[in-house]
């Protein structure tokens, strides 16, 4: 919601958004599954997610891409708290044997016992994402520490998830791919692997519904629900791998909209949409993708 919100002309509305995460994030770095708008902790017991540190991260960089140099010189120096508490927890978090984070919790918002491809790249999207936010500050050894970490946590999702195909937990069925893959590719890490794009490919023929959305996995239940999250945000990765396929996702999503023109999180096997209505998430992947699309 940040990054589209910096996108089109807001950006002090996603430095609010940025600032916010800053204010909310405990001193070891870990961030609740969901907090209060007005900052007074959690709603519920969900719990903590470690994919917030990468998103936090790769929000600030977006952000902090779209100021001009002085704004971006004052906002880096702003949330200069949250990059090094989220860089240094990120950091000791991939520092195992294993080179990936311990399991946790996903957009999936289940308890997971194994390590899930999804959190895993949204956390190297993060380092990725410092190194940037650290090269803006003028500090070329942080930079070289964050990119460091980004290259090592990336070889061992080679290792770990890509030598299977990607899928959904380590080690796993390639037919159990989900949303997680599109998180290693751009616009949230830097490099478009061929493996990678050959797993995202093929993850939409595990994925679709009968509507003709996506479901979050192709391990998802089979209940024929499409989920705009996930349809979106293979929207927003097609724009750097094959524009036709995001235009004919977005025109999904436009067909799929509430009475009242927004777009909810679910559509049912008939093409009715349900659930929450409008949802940030959605919107977001949608404006990015249209702003993409149109550079």
């Amino acid at each position: 919601v940040a990054a589209a919100l910096a996108r089109t002309g807001h950006q002090a509305d996603a430095i609010e958004v940025i600032t916010f995460l800053q204010r909310m994030q405990p001193d070891d770095g870990i961030f609740e599954a969901r907090s209060r708008a007005d900052g007074s902790g959690a709603p519920d017991d969900r719990g903590r997610q470690l994919d917030g540190l990468g998103w936090a991260l790769w929000g600030a960089r977006q952000v902090a891409d779209t100021l001009s140099p002085d704004l971006r010189s004052r906002f880096l120096q702003e949330i200069r708290p949250l990059i090094e508490r989220s860089t240094d927890t990120l950091l000791h978090l991939v520092n195992n044997q294993s080179g990936l984070p311990p399991p946790s919790p996903d957009y999936w918002e289940l308890e997971e016992g194994k390590r899930t491809l999804a959190t895993s790249a949204v956390l190297l999207a993060g380092l990725e994402s410092a190194a940037s936010l650290y090269q803006q500050l003028d500090e070329s050894i942080l930079k070289a520490t964050a990119a460091l970490g980004a290259e090592r946590l990336r070889q061992a999702i080679g290792d770990h998830f890509g030598s299977y195909g990607y899928p959904r937990l380590e080690k796993g069925r390639a037919a159990t791919v989900d949303l997680g893959v599109s998180f290693l590719l751009p616009p949230f890490t830097a490099e478009a692997a061929p493996d990678v794009v050959a797993a995202w490919q093929g993850s939409a023929k595990q994925m679709k519904r009968p509507a003709g959305g996506l479901a979050p996995g192709g391990s998802w239940t089979n209940d024929g629900v499409s989920w705009t999250p996930t349809t979106s945000t293979y929207a927003l990765v097609a724009t750097g791998i094959d524009r036709a396929e995001a235009v004919q996702w977005l025109r999904w999503l436009d067909e799929h909209r509430t009475e009242q023109g927004s777009l909810s999180e679910k559509v049912l096997h008939d093409g009715t949409p349900a659930s929450v209505a409008p949802i940030g998430w959605t919107a977001a992947a949608v404006i990015l993708a249209v702003d993409e699309l149109s550079r």
